[in-house]
């Protein structure tokens, strides 16, 4: 019996020190690029549903694990996501090299047939949002893991997620994240999310992975057509507002 016992207990002392080795750690890291000096952004963990700040010189701290995913965010910089490893963990400083974006709104060639639903637009600029008044000081000095000032991530990706299946349970189909992210990101200037959309610079990335689980995202992005590419923004925008809200 007591042998039987003793077994009892070392299986479930090797299950616990296998269950600690999968937490997460903190994850010390650094967003770099050629030509500028990276000073704000923020990095997603797709996994877990947290989120970091980038901080001066690029340096920032997440928890994580292996095989999670990471999506990097800056309007300066492309959109990257990241699948960890085991030698990422084993460095001293994880190091990711990202592109600049080229923001220079494409040649638009204006035809006589323009679509009416471009006037909807001005409803929308006329919106105002408050701000939240009631956040407190961030301490820089120690790792943050939350959204400054805006709703709680974990919950708005959650509800994000479930976009992506169908009535019937079946998931669609879906383009790359980073493919839609950085056209869009290609043809809008950053003053288009900031001024018109009236979007924070935490919440772009969050929005444009909203946009992404809609089904006509795939067709307006193929359609290369900037106006229809815009009135989908701003149309969707109101719903992620109303999502916002609701939290």
């Amino acid at each position: 019996m007591g042998n039987r016992l003793g077994v009892v207990i070392l299986f479930l002392l090797s299950h616990f020190c296998f269950g600690q080795t999968q937490l997460r750690q903190s994850l010390h890291g650094q967003v770099i690029n050629d030509s500028i000096a990276v000073e704000n952004g923020y990095v997603f963990n797709l996994n877990s549903k947290t989120t970091t700040f980038i901080g001066a010189n690029g340096f920032f701290d997440i928890m994580a694990m292996p095989k999670d995913t990471l999506l990097l965010t800056s309007l300066a910089l492309k959109s990257k996501k990241m699948v960890l490893t085991d030698m990422d963990f084993k460095q001293r400083l994880f190091v990711v090299k990202t592109e600049l974006f080229n923001n220079q709104l494409k040649e638009v060639v204006v035809r006589k047939q323009i679509t009416p639903k471009i006037l909807s637009s001005k409803e929308i600029l006329g919106m105002k949002f408050m701000d939240d008044a009631q956040s407190s000081p961030i301490n820089r000095t120690m790792p943050y893991y939350g959204i400054e000032n805006g709703a709680d991530f974990g919950e708005i990706f959650t509800l994000i997620g479930g976009l992506f299946k169908k009535k019937n349970g079946k998931k669609l189909s879906t383009l790359p994240d980073e493919i839609f992210m950085e056209k869009v990101q290609r043809d809008f200037k950053p003053e288009f999310f900031k001024n018109t959309l009236k979007l924070k610079d935490e919440e772009v990335a969050l929005f444009l992975i909203f946009c992404e689980a809609d089904e006509n995202a795939k067709k307006i992005l193929n359609s290369n057509n900037t106006f229809q590419m815009m009135d989908f923004l701003i149309t969707k925008n109101i719903a992620f507002k109303k999502l916002l809200q609701s939290k």
